[in-house]
């Protein structure tokens, strides 16, 4: 197919950091246009990669058209803004996580994405790798038997002097907790892996300095499984294992949830481990392509997820946040 002509909104953050370095050797996609506030780091990036179209105004960006679809990196709090105003346009959006500040905002996208026939791509890279296509496919053949119980963390020690922690640590630019930050990719996972989940309870722990509850654990039921989900950025990542346990055996990932492609799990079964170990593309490289596979007609290599699947996280996280702020 021809490679994709991706234009990038809100470069110079996530973006700069592993998303165009990803795309290098792409044969499949090629950044043909980059947004951003800094002028200087504009050029920067488009000095390194050979970006031709640097703009500092979004309008100007979209309405200059040399691309074939769009990538929203901004922060969290632009995204349902932006994404609607780009598929709004008929055109193919990728959207960095967490797709919007609501689960409401993700079902108006959806149903503009639907009337539009566009393309819409959420940006989870832990599911476009060969360890996860496996899980599910162990998962669906029903491996395991009938899943009684799962675990999923991804927490990590934020740096509270970096630029972007003026608006993660706002809980009206990036959500009320931890979970609308890298948790939401646990969060993600477990949906894609077990099913929609139900909210069964929450607790966070909020420390007087911040506005944000920086520790959250999400317990909830997805199929008659019970799913511990925990996200924290005061400490971490060494506890940013998956479990899932099933009446015939076991999954259990180790560090599963980070940035860098997992390569091994182990699967545990009639008293026998085996350790299932894949190849490990860039997971970000791949989860661009796979949207410039379905946006040429082609079939994703993995199951990607959709605005249906980010309205659920959000649903869930919604529904957290509601009771942790209740009690």
């Amino acid at each position: 197919m021809k490679p994709l002509r991706l234009a990038i909104l809100s470069a110079t953050g996530t973006a700069q950091k592993r998303t165009i370095p990803a795309l290098v050797n792409s044969k499949l996609v090629t950044v043909s246009a980059i947004q951003g506030r800094n002028t200087e780091k504009l050029r920067e990036v488009s000095d390194r990669y050979g970006i031709q179209s640097i703009y500092t105004d979004e309008h100007e960006l979209l309405d200059e058209g040399s691309y074939d679809a769009v990538m929203v990196c901004s922060p969290p709090y632009m995204h349902f803004s932006q994404a609607k105003r780009v598929i709004d346009r008929g055109t193919h959006c990728l959207l960095e996580k967490p797709a919007a500040m609501s689960a409401d905002e993700c079902t108006e996208l959806s149903h503009i994405a639907a009337e539009r026939a566009v393309v819409v791509h959420v940006a989870h890279h832990l599911r476009h790798q060969d360890t996860y296509a496996r899980m599910q496919e162990i998962l669906n053949n029903g491996g395991l038997g009938d899943i009684v119980t799962a675990s999923a963390e991804w927490s990590f020690k934020m740096n509270r002097s970096a630029p972007s922690a003026s608006w993660k640590l706002d809980p009206s630019k990036n959500g009320l907790s931890a979970m609308n930050d890298a948790g939401i990719h646990s969060v993600d996972v477990m949906i894609g892996l077990l099913g929609p989940g139900s909210l069964r309870g929450a607790a966070s722990v909020r420390r007087p300095e911040d506005k944000t509850h920086e520790t959250v654990d999400i317990l909830c039921e997805q199929h008659e499984c019970l799913t511990h989900i925990r996200s924290s950025r005061l400490y971490g990542p060494s506890a940013n294992d998956l479990r899932i346990n099933g009446t015939d055996g076991s999954i259990y990932a180790p560090g599963f949830f980070t940035e860098a492609s997992s390569v091994s799990f182990d699967v545990t079964r009639a008293g026998k481990t085996e350790s299932v170990r894949h190849s490990s593309p860039n997971p970000y490289q791949v989860e661009v392509e796979d949207f410039a596979r379905s946006v040429g007609g082609l079939t994703p290599l993995f199951p990607f997820t959709d605005l249906h699947d980010a309205g659920l996280a959000m649903s869930l996280i919604d529904a957290a946040h509601q009771t942790i702020t209740s009690t």
